[in-house]
């Protein structure tokens, strides 16, 4: 059985959390909000089993949230990282693992860490849709931007949930398909 971190109202959507922040925000700095906020936006029947993250979350205080939370790391660790750690021994237990798993792929397979091509793809889909820049020049209205981007996004990526399977003509052709409603 496929195990889903979000029913269906948050695959709808291009994520189930999201943070709007300036250039000089670091990613690590946002974590816990928007942990908190896929926490919330899926519920209890569907929790956060496992967090795959690039090498901008590998941090210590990330690390001991996971635990906190009981979520699995899937955080890709940096290869010369610290196999003992004081501030965070869920994070020198995960370097362990990797180290001791040997190669990157054999770890990779383990953990899922392949599948972040989903959220990667979302991204850079939506990039190119709408592009990377912003017009507007204050800050209020970068961010205001930048929701409706995301609203428009979503409401796209539902409406296509939703649509119909294609249909035989109506004129009788077998061979063409067409998404009109009869």
């Amino acid at each position: 059985m496929d195990k889903s971190p979000c029913d269906d109202r948050c695959r709808e959507q291009l994520g189930s959390g999201l943070e709007i922040t300036d250039e000089s925000a670091q990613d690590d700095q946002i974590f816990a909000p928007l942990l908190d906020q896929v926490q919330q936006h899926c519920g209890e029947e569907h929790p956060t089993y496992l967090l795959l993250g690039d090498g901008a979350y590998d941090r210590n205080e990330i690390f001991n949230l996971l635990e906190k939370r009981g979520i699995r790391s899937g955080i890709k660790t940096r290869s010369n990282a610290a196999t003992h750690s004081t501030r965070s021994p869920y994070h020198a237990e995960c370097v362990g693992d990797r180290i001791r798993l040997g190669e990157y792929q054999v770890w990779s397979r383990i953990t899922n860490y392949g599948m972040r091509w989903k959220i990667e793809g979302n991204f850079s889909g939506f990039k190119r849709i709408f592009g990377e820049g912003v017009r507007a020049t204050s800050r209020e209205g970068m961010f205001r931007e930048i929701r409706m981007r995301v609203n428009c996004c979503n409401t796209l990526v539902a409406a296509v949930a939703r649509a119909k399977p294609p249909q035989e003509d109506p004129r009788g052709n077998p061979w063409r398909l067409c998404n009109t409603a009869l």
